[in-house]
């Protein structure tokens, strides 16, 4: 690969343009038949060169254009390129030309069918004059470009001939060829999986211990779930060759990470040459065919490639995912040779059919290779290209001379790519050249983010966006995508890193220290590159020291002293061959402190939730917010129950307001359209900066409301968030609900403006809940314009509460196979259902533990229709029985002790502490089993309400339902005042109530909810309460639709005529 050698490429590529213009010479006297014979010959000869033998794949004279009949005989036919040669001179004349069009145009290209027109380009030749064919889609017909023949002509014909013979690509090719169920990159990602596993390699130790360090800082959580490895050992079920008892995740992910970044790199370094017109040479095949495999792809592995070919100093800076090359062997190298194999197929150039594509491709390929199950759990929602474009469009960045954007958390570098395309509509008009266009769009645009995948694929769309402005021999350019923790850095404001002036970097080969005057001197960057390059020829530190001077770099003697600490300490690994990635961790991690003062920062933050994180992590987020922030001061049990679905998206977004924004800059973010209608938002609305030293204002502009939008996936609720620092939020706030006006779900590659054309968008206000007095208090709200309706402020005299909470449905909820006996079942546990799964074990338990379970799905207005079978172990949460389930029932016992790791090692608190047994619930106790319960949904926006109290199972006898965690319910003695409560709640008014309040999502109706509906408590001397409870009961017993109805007509009539609430 280092051989690669453009200038002798072109060198050939001239003496072939040279050896065209003979054959045409030749041919200037004779017929058109003539000048195709020799043209063809010579091009058919020059691409053999380069191994595209098109010999056996050109038709001449075809009356076909791929499965179309044509009129007339086309002169030659490559795939998609058609050709149609003339007599030498005769195009020159208007009346000739016009004909040859028509011809190309009515006789061929018409007949295409429209979905094919893209694809197709028609080409006319004289000789003299060369004509390109092409269909506009924007214009909607076929438009020509005449040009004169020359070098830069034929090297446009020779592209379009050299990629007809070769795949374009497409998220469907590249899911056929590189998806992990497919043969060759199965058997790939399997033996690089056998060697990390066996290898005794130190430098691929070091780089797998770093990479898992890194990522279990921040996602410890993930890798400790064992549904995890359950999908992983679903992509492998056709490979025997794994061994599933000690099945390691950790290495697994960090194959197939290393395995996407593999193509990614490879697939980048035929985009790095698509504007340097080497074609049809690619790397690929040169790497293909090269008699060194490890030194070439090294090349490319190290960055020189990119350094070399396009002036990037950072596309690939010595990461993790290289290590693969210190295990090469016989069937490794097989391996790679077929996947080069398959790379080589495609058509590079087809990246840039549109800038859009190229975006989504890689977003597509990595969401095909990496298991849905990870991404997700990994926050990783990727954002579709037209919320994207809204997001950045509501944002109003417009890419002049005083915008600077960020996007914090850049994943594939979507929100990136958008900024760009931004710039360049500015840019359009103001005569930059091209290193000066680029200068001006690396200087504007910034990403950063902690995933090294995602950082490699953001910088490769970064790449595709500015390769039309790389010139071979041009300035050097650094693509400004970083690896780096947006909100934990290096920082001066706490403690954590700070220590004797100097900032303090952790990796698993020890801390590293740089003086922070280093950083304030505008140093540090010069410096960590000159360590990089001196290293690696390993100068000692004296000969840097040197060099520093040469680059007018003085230091103090505690800047020396540091430095040469730090020098040594790289100088070491260095010997130990474990260099190459610290220099640039190190450079990469203080981006966010070099990198500042935005006026816009824009994209969607990590969906994370707290338990997914490590608790490494989480302690250090705490030092960063209890020591600095204010953020999240809820505590003890309240934390536990109210704010359990927080994420750290809330956290992500106030720090980065603080650490990049400048003064009155505007932040819009992608966020859970629950922070403003739940409990759980209450930080996210206090809407400032609130910081130990300083509380800095945030205004909330407008919120999107994108739930019925449903960009990421069932269950996922969106909205666009628009805010401005340093200034103060005043209500109402614009809140606008999208509504979709098609059918189908829009595609991620749909475009912004035709989203918005095909969405009808409900302007409201949004207000704090005026019946709390709190300014943080969850959102209602109005039709935009009119005024806030007065609210009761009463609280429901009843208490409503959630159901019972067990963290392992896999176990407590079973299946009854058969009763043995007055006392006894035969059960097993839905092992297989639930979040974790677990052994299914079937055995013989006690009736006297088994209860009738209530879920979301099996109520319904009125009653309910269904239910499934529960075992209760304990009457009270936390209480300790263990002793009398032991004696009382020892088979429910055993059945449950079986399980007693995995009852152990559920997360949430309130299992552990104290003496509780270790197959402890939650949320149960002496309410849970009064004779009548009020119960609904909590999850989705169902506002159903029904009475349930006992049932006589054929099975267990006589039993009290119990509401599953996900229900909410209100526990109540006697029967009338249940349906007085459940007819209140089912009345138009309370559903009024709930509509104004529910943010309509997957937790759309909450106990807080319920708790604020004004009920009064039952009188049975008021007639209306009579009435109301026997209505509810006569709903209850009806089949009827009709007469439901009439019944809920006369319910809404004595709850809108009567004070039925309190005021």
């Amino acid at each position: 690969m280092i051989n690669f050698n453009i200038s002798s490429i072109r060198n050939d590529f001239k003496k072939f343009y040279d050896d065209v213009l003979y054959g045409i010479e030749c041919s200037k006297n004779s017929s058109e038949e003539k000048l195709k014979i020799e043209v063809e010959r010579r091009i058919l000869e020059y691409l053999k060169n380069y191994g595209i033998n098109l010999t056996n794949t050109v038709e001449y004279e075809s009356q076909e254009v791929g499965f179309t009949k044509i009129a007339g005989r086309v002169d030659a036919l490559y795939g998609n390129v058609i050709i149609e040669y003339k007599k030498y001179g005769l195009l020159d004349t208007q009346k000739e030309l016009n004909k040859a069009l028509s011809q190309l145009s009515d006789k061929y290209l018409k007949k295409i069918s429209f979905d094919a027109k893209r694809r197709y380009i028609g080409i006319l030749f004289d000789g003299k004059t060369i004509i390109f064919y092409k269909y506009d889609y924007i214009k909607g017909n076929w438009s020509y470009n005449k040009e004169s023949f020359t070098q830069e002509s034929l090297y446009e014909w020779i592209l379009y001939i050299s990629g007809s013979s070769k795949k374009q690509v497409s998220c469907t090719s590249l899911k056929n060829d590189f998806c992990l169920d497919k043969n060759i990159p199965l058997s790939f990602v399997t033996i690089m999986y056998k060697n990390i596993l066996s290898t005794q390699n130190k430098r691929i130790k070091m780089l797998f211990n770093e990479w898992d360090k890194t990522f279990r800082y921040v996602y410890g959580g993930i890798l400790d779930e064992l549904s995890l490895s359950e999908i992983i050992k679903d992509i492998f079920k056709s490979n025997s060759n794994i061994n599933f008892e000690d099945f390691q995740i950790d290495k697994f992910l960090f194959v197939i990470y290393t395995y996407y970044a593999f193509i990614v790199k490879l697939f980048a370094s035929e985009i790095a040459c698509a504007n340097l017109k080497i074609a049809p040479e690619t790397p690929i095949r040169y790497i293909k065919n090269s008699d060194d495999l490890k030194t070439s792809l090294l090349y490319i592995e190290d960055g020189h490639f990119f350094r070399d070919i396009s002036n990037i100093d950072n596309y690939i800076e010595g990461g993790f995912f290289s290590w693969y090359l210190e295990c090469l062997n016989d069937e490794m190298i097989e391996s790679i040779k077929s996947i080069l194999s398959l790379i080589n197929e495609y058509e590079p150039m087809s990246f840039f059919t549109e800038e859009k594509q190229s975006r989504d491709l890689l977003k597509g390929l990595y969401e095909d290779i990496v298991p849905q199950k990870i991404r997700h759990d990994l926050g990783e929602y990727y954002t579709p290209d037209w919320l994207a474009q809204i997001s950045i469009q509501e944002s109003e960045f417009n890419g002049d001379f005083q915008s600077k954007a960020l996007d914090p958390a850049c994943g594939s570098g979507a929100f990136i790519v958008e900024f760009i395309n931004i710039i360049k509509y500015y840019l359009a008009d103001k005569n930059l050249t091209d290193e000066e266009t680029i200068k001006y769009i690396s200087q504007r645009v910034i990403g950063f983010d902690v995933n090294p995948v995602a950082i490699l694929t953001a910088r490769t769309n970064y790449l595709i966006a500015i390769s039309p402005y790389i010139k071979k021999d041009a300035q050097i350019i650094t693509i400004p995508i970083y690896l780096a923790d947006s909100i934990i850095t290096p920082t001066t404001e706490g403690s954590g890193k700070i220590q004797n002036s100097s900032y303090k970097i952790s990796t698993v080969e020890g801390e590293f220290s740089i003086p922070k005057s280093l950083l304030d001197k505008n140093y540090l960057n010069k410096i960590l590159r000159l360590v990089e390059e001196t290293i690696f020829h390993f100068y000692p530190f004296e000969d840097f020291n040197i060099l520093l001077k040469k680059e007018n770099i003085f230091l103090d003697k505690f800047e020396e002293n540091q430095i040469k600490f730090f020098y040594n300490k790289i100088f070491e690994l260095h010997k130990l061959n474990k260099n190459q990635i610290w220099a640039k961790i190190i450079l990469n991690s203080f981006a966010p402190l070099l990198h500042s003062n935005f006026t816009h920062v824009v994209g969607n933050p990590p969906w994370i939730k707290w338990d997914f994180l490590s608790k490494d992590y989480r302690k250090k987020l705490s030092v960063l917010y209890l020591k600095i922030y204010k953020l999240f001061s809820h505590k003890g049990m309240k934390a536990g129950l109210g704010h359990a679905h927080d994420d750290i998206s809330i956290l992500f977004t106030y720090i980065a307001m603080d650490k990049y924004l400048v003064k009155n800059g505007r932040l819009t973010f992608i966020l859970k359209q629950t922070l403003f209608k739940s409990i759980a938002g209450e930080q996210f609305r206090r809407f400032a900066i609130e910081k130990i030293q300083e509380t800095i204002p945030v205004r909330c502009v407008k919120i999107h409301d994108m739930l019925k939008l449903n960009p990421f996936g069932q269950g996922q609720e969106t909205s666009v968030v628009v805010l401005e620092k340093n200034k103060k939020n005043l209500y109402p706030v614009e809140y606008n609900i999208w509504n979709k006006e098609i059918k189908n779900r829009f595609k991620q590659t749909d475009n912004g403006d035709f989203v918005k054309k095909n969405c009808s968008i409900t302007k409201m206000f949004a207000y704090p809940d005026p019946t709390t007095s709190s300014s943080t208090a969850p959102w209602i709200t109005i039709p935009y314009g009119e005024s806030l309706p007065k609210i009761s402020k009463a609280k429901n005299f009843y208490k409503a509460r959630h159901g019972v909470v067990n963290d392992l449905n896999s176990l407590f909820i079973i299946e009854i196979l058969d009763e043995i006996n007055t006392e006894l079942v035969r059960i097993k546990n839905l092992g297989d259902k639930g979040k974790k799964k677990i052994k299914i074990l079937s055995k013989i338990i006690e009736k006297e533990s088994v209860y009738p379970l209530i879920k979301p799905k099996d109520i319904k207005k009125w009653g309910i229709d269904s239910y499934q079978y529960m075992i209760i172990p304990q009457f009270k949460a936390g209480e300790n029985n263990e002793s009398d389930l032991r004696i009382s029932v020892p088979k429910t016992y055993s059945f449950l002790n079986f399980f007693r790791n995995e009852l152990r090692t559920r997360k949430s608190k309130w299992f552990y502490g104290g003496d509780k047994p270790f197959y402890s619930l939650f949320g149960i106790g002496e309410y849970t089993f009064r004779k009548y319960k009020i119960v609904w949904c909590c999850m989705s926006y169902q506002p159903n309400f029904s009475v349930v109290s006992d049932i006589n199972d054929r099975l267990i006898g006589k039993k009290l339902f119990i509401p599953d965690n996900t229900i909410g319910y209100i526990s109540i003695d006697n029967e009338k005042e249940a349906h007085y409560i459940c007819a209140l709640l089912n009345s138009k008014k309370t559903q009024a109530l709930f509509s104004l309040k529910s943010s309509k999502s997957k937790w759309g109706i909450s106990i807080e909810m319920v708790n604020q509906v004004p009920i009064k408590e039952f009188d049975k001397k008021d007639i209306k309460h009579q009435e109301l409870a026997l209505l509810s009961l006569l709903a209850h017993n009806s089949k009827n639709r009709d007469e439901i109805i009439g019944i809920e007509d006369k319910i809404n009539s004595i709850v809108n005529n009567n004070s039925i609430f309190n005021h």
